[in-house]
């Protein structure tokens, strides 16, 4: 039977650890961090980008899945060291944190749809309230009538002094007042007095009004269409996220998140089910993993740079506590999700004097971007520090079909970075132009005073 290891050492397995399968990953890495990059100059998120990062997920979390299928193959088959299902592990992490990325991307996309929903209502209650008073108020009483628009006259100067906080509310207040004009000149349209044959012009006028309606509607925050997606949760699913939100807030960011994207939820999730599985199959047996008994207890990994410890040390229960929280389905996400709201509130609270109360598009990049650097960087310390343990740990470089492929696989992300890029040159040009060398500091060190 195969063996990962012989009477020398670990034999070197360049399909895991390769130089190629490490490049592609930290070059995927790399990538989800330029669309963030480019919407964080602007502050706006559009329907667009976030479809853009989508695909450029999809084309992570495949190569993500296929290099955990290919280490639980190959522990079960031929045999897998230690060492490689820990360089595996690493791997998988750096696959996740560029999953928040678009995690981050839908969460803010959805708070600001919120913001502007939230928004549309308060004119459209406004407006309905400046309705019926006027309906309920008599002529004669001209006085009273001025005196009590004047005062719920205050809750629309209050709306349009949200402009500040709130870019496009005066786009949205111009969206109302065409949509009700455009209904008002729809019901009062007597211009074509040629007769039809039957209720033609009738039902030609109903359907007119019907569609400026629903336009009407949809600009107030009311919206027609209830065929919506099913959201990711059964009922007690439903339950457990509204007890949740009652006990810690802030999930109810990423309860929000779920409910909006549950397919790409599902996949994530997914994902981080299949590799905390492996990590726990990996730190439960790491004395029996694998056929390298003689080298397994001289492996060792990374924690920062500087410090190390032995697989076998029992500081590994932590990595076992954290394996077991992140494999449960959805729940995995949410832990994970709130996590990196617990740390951006701590990181806003310690950078700024008063933390903002909507999220920074920008903490989240350079939270990621830290995180995703500790990752590589304690891998390759990783690597460096059990080269000794390899037969030969030049082979580790060479160049198979497996490394190829993930360096192949780079070009669908990178097409895609590069086409958006460039349909959007002349507005990233403006964007540049626009950005000061302080602003610049500013997006890449927020601590900056």
């Amino acid at each position: 039977m195969p063996s990962a290891c012989n009477t020398t050492g670990i034999i070197p397995n360049p399909d895991i650890s390769g130089i190629g399968v490490r490049a592609a990953i930290y070059a995927q890495a790399v990538l989800t961090l330029i669309q963030p990059i480019l919407a964080s100059m602007d502050g706006h998120i559009s329907e667009k980008e976030l479809i853009g990062l989508h695909r450029l997920y999809l084309g992570i979390l495949l190569p993500g899945c296929a290099l955990l299928v290919s280490a639980i193959i190959q522990a079960t088959t031929q045999g897998l060291s230690v060492y490689h299902a820990v360089i595996v592990l690493q791997l998988s992490w750096i696959n996740n944190t560029s999953a928040l990325i678009f995690f981050q991307f839908a969460l803010i996309a959805q708070i600001r749809l919120n913001a502007e929903v939230e928004f549309r209502q308060r004119v459209g209650k406004t407006l309905k309230l400046l309705y019926n008073l006027m309906g309920k108020t008599t002529t004669k009483d001209d006085n009273g009538l001025r005196e009590v628009l004047k005062k719920r006259a205050f809750m629309l100067k209050n709306a349009l002094a949200a402009q500040k906080k709130f870019p496009q509310s005066q786009d949205i207040l111009d969206e109302v007042v065409q949509n009700l004009s455009a209904l008002r000149a729809a019901v009062t349209d007597d211009s074509d007095h040629t007769p039809r044959p039957g209720r033609g012009q009738e039902v030609e006028k109903a359907t007119k009004i019907t569609n400026q309606r629903e336009r009407l509607f949809n600009s107030l925050g009311v919206e027609a269409d209830e065929q919506a997606p099913k959201p990711w949760w059964t009922e007690p699913g439903h339950r457990l996220a509204q007890w949740a939100i009652i006990k810690f807030p802030w999930t109810k960011w990423v309860v929000q998140l779920l409910d909006r994207d549950w397919i790409m939820a599902t996949l994530a999730s997914a994902h981080l089910t299949l590799f905390a599985a492996f990590g726990l199959w990996v730190w439960f047996t790491v004395g029996q993993f694998g056929d390298c008994d003689n080298f397994t207890s001289d492996t060792r990994v990374v924690i920062i740079p500087g410090v190390n410890i032995r697989v076998t040390s029992p500081i590994r229960i932590w990595f076992q506590v954290l394996y077991i929280v992140c494999l449960v389905p959805y729940l995995n996400i949410v832990f994970i999700g709130a996590l990196e709201l617990l740390a951006i509130r701590i990181f806003e609270s310690r950078c700024f004097s008063r933390a903002e109360k909507t999220l920074n598009l920008r903490s989240f990049i350079v939270l990621t971007l830290l995180v995703q650097v500790y990752f590589i960087l304690t891998t390759e310390l990783t690597i460096h520090t059990n080269r000794s343990l390899l037969v030969d740990s030049a082979q580790e470089a060479d160049w198979t079909f497996g490394q190829t492929l993930a360096i192949a696989l780079i070009a669908i992300p990178l097409i895609d970075v590069t086409n958006q890029i460039w349909e959007e040159r002349d507005t990233l040009q403006d964007k540049i132009k626009g950005l000061h060398l302080s602003d610049f500091y500013k997006m890449i060190n927020p601590c900056a005073s």
